[in-house]
């Protein structure tokens, strides 16, 4: 198990995806911690971080990237320091939750985000094709 980061410099956390957070939580999210930002989680977008970077990883965001950001037993391995996994998605398919028990890391999606979303993107699409 990694040893605790000295809590006088900010947490490491790991932005994935291919989009920035919404412009309200950017510049706070990226006020209150270190943040590195990846589109994907393949082995050469990790090897460009550099195992120093990713060794201090404490935290994952994903935000509309799921489907090119895995996070499997295999990243997980790359980030020893890591403690949490959160997606900004309703589903976490894209998230190997039995290798994240298996290391105590805790795992958060939002349930719900884009339900009324979807259901007024579909009724208007009903009503332009009628």
């Amino acid at each position: 198990m990694a040893t605790r980061r000295d809590l006088s410099s900010p947490a490491t956390v790991l932005h994935l995806g291919p989009h920035p957070l919404p412009g309200r939580l950017q510049g706070p999210f990226e006020n209150k911690y270190r943040v590195l930002r990846l589109p994907k989680t393949d082995s050469e977008s990790l090897d460009s971080l550099g195992s120093d970077s990713l060794a201090k990883v404490e935290g994952i965001i994903v935000y509309w990237g799921h489907n090119d950001c895995k996070i499997s037993a295999a990243v997980l391995e790359r980030l020893p320091a890591l403690r949490t996994v959160s997606t900004v998605s309703i589903g976490f398919n894209h998230i190997d939750r039995s290798a994240c028990k298996a290391r105590s890391v805790s795992v958060g999606y939002t349930p719900g985000v884009v339900c009324s979303g979807s259901a007024d993107v579909t009724w208007a699409l009903i009503l332009a094709a009628s």
